[in-house]
């Protein structure tokens, strides 16, 4: 058959293949459940004690972040750190809970000291604050050990990698203008 009747015939044989869908039968038909995220739902009153209205079951996770918000312009900072504690306890890397919650602790820092419930440092944290203060004052050899050492706490972690790199090129730079 030539090229030309083929291309005659195209334009039927799609119209009939698209208008006359092809039938499935049970066995070619499969359904996937695909899991769910489960987040904890807090229930909420339909109406405030003051009256206003709610909007019926809240995420925990929303409640939290609200009831934090709402503590911090009453200027209630450490209910707020509470409520924001909670908000990161149900998402643990959420930006926004992240973001408050240390911005209320910076806060808390330059009044009172901090609560007793409020998360210790981790030795990963201690060796990267002593590292960097470190490299302000300008001992390098300390900032290496330092940067190491929280490396050794979180292996593949770019913020310790991108200092360890940081001191290694100021040291080698430093004893390239020495040899000069």
């Amino acid at each position: 058959m030539k090229l030309t009747n083929w291309i005659k015939i195209l334009p039927a044989f799609l119209a009939i293949a698209f208008v006359v869908p092809a039938q499935r039968t049970q066995a070619q038909t499969t359904t996937v459940a695909v899991p769910q995220p489960t987040q904890t739902v807090v229930p909420t009153p339909t109406k405030a004690p003051d009256g206003t209205p709610t909007y019926g079951a809240e995420y925990a996770y929303d409640q939290y972040m609200r009831l934090g918000y709402a503590a911090t312009q009453r200027k209630d900072y450490p209910a707020a750190l509470s409520y924001f504690r909670s908000a990161l306890a149900e998402r643990p890397t959420d930006r926004y809970a992240t973001l408050a919650y240390w911005n209320i602790t910076d806060y808390l820092k330059g009044q009172d000291p901090p609560p007793a419930s409020a998360p210790a440092a981790t030795n990963y944290d201690k060796y990267m604050r002593v590292g960097y203060e470190a490299s302000k004052k300008g001992d390098y050899h300390t900032a290496l050990i330092n940067f190491q050492r929280a490396l050794k706490q979180r292996p593949g972690d770019y913020y310790a990698s991108q200092a360890l790199r940081n001191v290694q090129t100021y040291v080698n730079r430093g004893q390239g203008l020495s040899r000069r």
